[in-house]
């Protein structure tokens, strides 16, 4: 019997796990363990993610996580074959393997998330589950066949691709209920820009245009933006609600790389975000601002986690709400397992109202922030870093409501220092002590936002080489996460792209799509294999959904979607 730990929000748990049976595969590279019996694990969690460590062949701390059902009614785990990618194993013995379990994700009760692996606020989102499927046939910026055409129909939709490549253009999601899987395009996609609206900002004075918040419960994921320079935000989220944003890949913005403004119930996660062009750089991150509460626009309810920010010389990201008609509002804000590869600044925290005559109010924050990882540029190199970790005006107000949980987070130049003592306190930061006590709006326990599966501060760089942004990678995403992959930085300046691969594509000869026979996002093999009928629409069936996730409420295209996305990342690494 071994023993491990286990990290559950910031709790240090003892199991157990009891030995488990298993057989070895040479000629598919397939360990497979028939079962592991886990005593300790509270009922309510039956999501676990396990690292298998201790192979010769493979390094200790290989990123390579999969995620397995519990039977919470036998205590057991069971697990399918482990394919470890491209190793040949001979005389393995689970005994002599060390299992680890990395974190524990609490299910929701009967229902499905976005997709599996989905985390955050914004992981309850439908998106186009159980209703059409459109394929978009051609690059064009508009027009019968192109991905605005299926993002200006209505009704739940999930939007598939038959091309590859670039769509130069930008590309405007204003109506909800859909789904964009990205990673159906055979060589992947790559637009300009994402923007929920264009409709201006409206403070407490400037009434909201009617019918504002247009795009309300959606997907996105395995889509590149690639502003290239030559447009402003690349992802832009206002008046939306109730989305994610997962494998995406943005990069060479002139504006920021993604704002945030008069939105809730909004998840961002595993991806990359990347040099900012141009003269607006030092504040081309994420940008989290604008808020309207009085009119229904609060900037409320937000997961960022397992993110990169590379090369980015600001906001990572900047927290605000600088419009008049935010004043008193509380956000509540999840900021973990972000990597930040050559951080050129700090998580900046703005604690008041700038704008109108109101200026001065007080705005507060509730705040999760674990396990972050900075990698910064020391004093012997070009543009040394000279901050914390975050910066964190004291809060205002007789009635003070911030109140923060910090667990976990690193900066690679002060491996002595994590969490409050990491937080930004003068323009001599690297030659100061950190603080004797905890800032008043500290508190000890997580915030009970939706459920993070916490990794640590230390495996996000591997982690992130082996899952972050869209995949195919392009020239731009390899050249960047290979550069995390050695644990090096660039010393080019931030606000370039040194290569010149903003508009580079994956391929050069794009690939062809699988043969789909009925057009329900499923390719005719893929059916076949899972006893489907390649010659009906059965897309919106459940039947696979427990047989192959584990979890009830999934479509069978939504089964395809989650083991292609799986399928493209073992494939792009």
């Amino acid at each position: 019997m071994r023993r491990f730990p286990i990290l559950l929000a910031g709790l240090l748990l003892s199991l157990q796990a009891h030995a488990a049976s298993s057989s070895f595969s040479s000629a598919t590279r397939e360990l497979t363990i028939t079962e592991i019996g886990l005593a300790g694990l509270p009922d309510r969690y039956r999501d676990v993610v396990l690292r298998i460590l201790g192979f010769s062949a493979v390094h200790v701390n290989d990123p390579r996580a999969i995620t397995y059902s519990f039977d919470t009614a036998t205590a057991t785990m069971h697990l399918p074959s482990l394919l470890i990618d491209g190793q040949a194993f001979t005389g393995v013995r689970v005994e002599g393997t060390q299992i680890e379990v990395l974190s524990v994700g609490a299910a929701a009760e009967g229902t499905a998330q976005a997709f599996p692996g989905a985390a955050g606020f914004g992981a309850q989102a439908t998106g186009g589950r159980g209703g059409r499927v459109i394929t978009v046939t051609n690059l064009n910026a508009n027009g019968p066949g192109s991905l605005q055409a299926a993002l200006d129909e209505q009704g739940p939709r999930t939007v598939v691709f038959a091309v590859s490549g670039l769509i130069d253009a930008a590309i405007h999601l204003t109506r909800g209920d859909v789904t964009i899987a990205g990673h159906t395009s055979p060589g992947g996609i790559t637009i300009r820009q994402l923007h929920t609206t264009e409709e201006p900002y409206c403070d407490h004075d400037v009434a909201c245009a009617a019918g504002s918040r247009k795009a309300d419960n959606w997907i996105l994921r395995h889509v590149r933006i690639r502003p290239d320079g030559q447009h402003d935000d690349g992802l832009r989220l206002r008046y939306t609600r109730r989305a994610i944003v997962d494998q995406v890949s943005i990069g060479g913005a002139t504006d920021e790389v993604v704002e945030i403004s008069y939105a809730q119930d909004i998840t961002l996660q595993n991806t990359l975000i990347a040099e900012t062009v141009g003269d607006h750089a030092d504040r081309g991150g994420v940008l989290v601002n604008y808020s309207n509460p009085t009119q229904g626009h609060e900037l409320t309810r937000l997961a960022l986690h397992h993110n990169v920010f590379n090369r980015i010389l600001g906001r990572y990201p900047e927290l605000s709400r600088e419009s008049a008609a935010a004043a008193g509002s509380v956000m509540d804000i999840e900021l973990s397992n972000n990597l930040y590869w050559d951080m050129g600044y700090f998580i900046d925290v703005n604690n008041t109202t700038i704008s109108a005559s109101d200026a001065g109010q007080p705005v507060y924050y509730r705040m999760n922030l674990a396990a972050n990882q900075a990698v910064v540029r020391n004093a012997s190199q070009p543009e040394p870093f000279r901050y914390g970790l975050i910066h964190m005006a004291t809060p205002m107000g007789a009635q003070a409501l911030t109140a923060t949980w910090f667990s976990g987070n690193r900066l690679n130049l002060y491996p002595d220092r994590s969490d409050y003592a990491l937080m930004y306190c003068c323009n001599d930061y690297p030659d100061a002590q950190p603080p004797a006590t905890l800032p008043g709006f500290a508190v000890a326990q997580r915030h009970n936002f939706p459920f993070i599966g916490y990794d640590r501060a230390e495996h996000l760089a591997p982690l992130a080489v082996a899952r972050a942004g869209a995949f195919p990678r392009d020239p731009m995403d390899r050249r960047l996460m290979d550069a995390v992959a050695r644990g090096q930085i660039s010393l080019q300046p931030r606000h370039i792209n040194p290569a010149g691969d903003g508009s580079a594509l994956p391929f050069t000869v794009p690939p062809a799509p699988p043969a789909d026979s009925d057009g329900d996002g499923m390719p005719d093999a893929w059916e076949t294999a899972h006893g489907l009928n390649p010659l009906a629409q059965d897309h919106n069936g459940t039947q696979l959904s427990m047989a192959v996730i584990g979890v009830p409420g999934y479509t069978n295209l939504e089964v395809y979607l989650h083991e292609l996305s799986e399928q493209r990342i073992r494939e792009g690494r």
